[in-house]
């Protein structure tokens, strides 16, 4: 009985690490995210949310466009997350922090990005 209980705990404890190493990101998966991403994926509290393309779903979460920049729009899909968009090697996509944080582990994907802030000029 007693190595029965053993096991069961040693399982336990393996399941519990592994889910919560699941949404940390290693320097490698961080890494993909550009500077812009990086302050907001780490939980800053002092960003500026103008800074970003955001809007909220109607249950209140955020939502954040990102351009992603890999080989597989499905293996995104697959993660139940909508791409807006594919061409090639790069997609548009509209996700949550946590989500952002999926699609870094995913090995097809080499870059994601903020998009640019559009800024408007006029004639003078």
């Amino acid at each position: 009985m007693k190595t029965y209980l053993a096991q069961t705990s040693c399982l336990l404890l393996f399941v519990l690490a592994a889910c919560q190493s699941s949404h940390e990101l290693t320097d490698a998966e961080r890494a993909k995210f550009d500077a812009r991403l990086q302050a907001l994926i780490s939980g800053r509290t002092d960003i500026v949310e103008s800074d970003y393309d955001v809007t909220v779903a109607k249950d209140g979460k955020k939502l954040y466009g990102i351009v992603v920049r890999g080989s597989s729009a499905d293996e995104i899909r697959k993660l139940g997350i909508a791409v807006n968009s594919a061409l090639g090697e790069i997609m548009t996509v509209r996700c949550t922090v946590e989500e952002m944080k999926k699609i870094a582990k995913l090995p097809s994907v080499k870059a994601i990005e903020a998009p640019p802030k559009a800024e408007l000029y006029q004639n003078q």
